[in-house]
């Protein structure tokens, strides 16, 4: 995010690069992250490894989340 914001201010600019992330949105490793209050509320709080894809498992109610494998295969 840090990265981006300064990119778009074109700047290294404490007080623009602050504002640019508490309005912007960001596509990061963990997708689009838009911050809440200066607050990122859009987040797994658990995830899980199913083959070589990684996904978020809880919150349940969470859209995209998978059913967790248990037990977990074991190690090839």
């Amino acid at each position: 995010m840090l990265q981006q914001a300064i990119e778009r201010v074109g700047k290294v600019d404490r007080a623009a690069v602050i504002k640019e992330i508490n309005s912007g949105s960001f596509d990061t490793i963990i997708g689009k992250v838009k911050l809440e209050n200066g607050l990122n509320k859009n987040i797994w709080a658990v995830g899980q490894w199913q083959g070589s894809d990684y996904f978020g498992i809880a919150p349940v109610n969470k859209a995209g989340a998978k059913s967790p494998i248990v037990p977990k295969p074991a190690w090839k």
